[in-house]
């Protein structure tokens, strides 16, 4: 009897082990195949528009009544003007100090994505000050890197954005489905600003097709 049970689970694991062979050798990949892309080289302008996004101090507080809101504002006129094609073509909307913008694209049937980043940073401790080998608010270059607040998060991922989208308009694209450029103005403390965002999309009946 115990002969017959160990045949059998021996029998059963054999199939099981043939089956996965078989499944592994016949799987075919449902992975879209996609065009490789140009490599892009990064512009003197785009490395010096990051700079100076760095000099802004949009620094997010727990509580909000003690954040400077002229920066915030001389930040959105700096991108305004950095960017011109981005604010002639497409539509932009604030709550509070987040922004929105709108890229139509050519199918209006697809659902949209979503493409974030944040504008603020992290204050800056005074104890920490001596620990700073540059000016966490200057921008500046050594051994080929950016140095300051936002530097890696998350200035770097929002001047990319824009930076990629002004060049695409340049050349007069249009994306296949509509984007969503959303700019959180408080991400490093409770986000706020995003949340914000979402109920607003959420009463439009907008519903993306991924976030990113």
């Amino acid at each position: 009897m115990g002969k017959k049970i160990i045949l059998f689970l021996l029998t059963v694991f054999l199939v099981l082990v043939l089956i996965v062979l078989i499944k592994t050798f016949t799987f075919k990949s449902i992975q879209p195949k996609f065009k490789a892309v140009k490599t892009v080289s990064v512009t003197d302008n785009a490395v010096t528009n990051l700079q100076q996004g760095i000099r802004f101090k949009t620094i997010s507080l727990s509580d909000s009544a003690k954040i400077d809101s002229s920066v915030f504002l001389a930040f959105h006129q700096f991108l305004s003007k950095t960017y011109p094609l981005i604010h002639q073509k497409l539509q932009l909307e604030k709550v509070g100090f987040t922004l929105i913008y709108t890229w139509k694209g050519k199918n209006l049937g697809l659902k949209p994505v979503i493409l974030m980043a944040h504008q603020d940073v992290v204050p800056v401790e005074k104890a920490s000050l001596s620990q700073w080998k540059a000016d966490p608010f200057g921008g500046m270059i050594q051994n080929g890197k950016i140095l300051g607040r936002g530097a890696a998060d998350d200035k770097s991922s929002l001047f990319a954005l824009l930076e990629a989208t002004e060049k695409l308009l340049q050349e007069n694209y249009q994306p296949e489905r509509t984007i969503y450029f959303v700019f959180g103005q408080d991400e490093e403390a409770g986000g706020k600003g995003v949340k914000a965002i979402a109920a607003l999309l959420k009463s439009r009946k907008i519903k993306a097709d991924w976030v990113l």
